[in-house]
């Protein structure tokens, strides 16, 4: 089974994205 594989996927695609993007300008937005 490839659970890391899809979780990872997901991540990538959703809460890396946004803690990617927002990251620097992590201060202004929050």
């Amino acid at each position: 089974m490839e659970i890391k594989n899809n979780t990872e996927n997901k991540v990538d695609d959703g809460s890396l994205a946004f803690l990617n993007i927002p990251r620097d300008e992590n201060n202004r937005h929050f």
